[in-house]
């Protein structure tokens, strides 16, 4: 089994600047003014066309390099602004799990820090097998499937980019 990848400094100074700030404009555009609004879970293609594709496209082929994604024909995408899971979890088709109480799990998942307020108190990510990650501007995690994980309670600004890329379709996000 493959183990956790942590990739720091994933995009160039210059290019990481733009996309922070197209990024957190569309985030911000979607802001209900609490500061926690996020892009919801939701399954593409890897043809279809949406706002983050270059960049989900682009973080495909780098998890490639790590993870066997041949097979992939489409991901789930969401983003997480100031917000976290409530609970220690996996990522999975939950419609399958609910429907036949069969797990299904993505080929890998992956997680790219947009950016990290410097103060950040807490929001480590915690991955079994006591591996605990600091989060950090422009650092990309690659996990293998089937991993519980918890984002910690936090302060301050995090926004994280996620994507699972699966080998079958799922009906599941919307």
């Amino acid at each position: 089994m493959s183990s956790t990848v942590i990739l720091d400094d994933v995009i160039h100074r210059d290019s990481l600047k733009s996309l922070q700030s197209d990024n957190i404009k569309a985030l911000q555009a979607h802001n209900d003014n609490t500061g926690k609004t996020n892009f919801n879970e939701k399954w593409y293609s890897l043809n279809e066309d949406h706002l983050f594709k270059d960049i989900c496209t682009s973080f495909l082929q780098l998890a490639n390099s790590y993870f066997d994604l041949s097979s992939c024909i489409g991901y789930e995408f969401w983003t997480q602004n100031n917000t976290r899971p409530s609970r220690r979890h996996l990522d999975k088709d939950q419609q399958l799990l609910e429907e036949k109480g069969i797990y299904s799990f993505p080929l890998c998942s992956i997680i790219y820090y947009i950016f990290v307020d410097e103060n950040l108190v807490g929001g480590k990510l915690d991955i079994e097998d006591d591996i605990i990650i600091t989060p950090k501007t422009n650092r990309m995690i690659i996990f293998p499937p089937g991993r519980y994980h918890y984002v910690q309670p936090f302060q301050g600004q995090r926004v994280s980019l996620l994507i699972n890329p699966w080998n079958k379709t799922l009906n599941n996000s919307t």
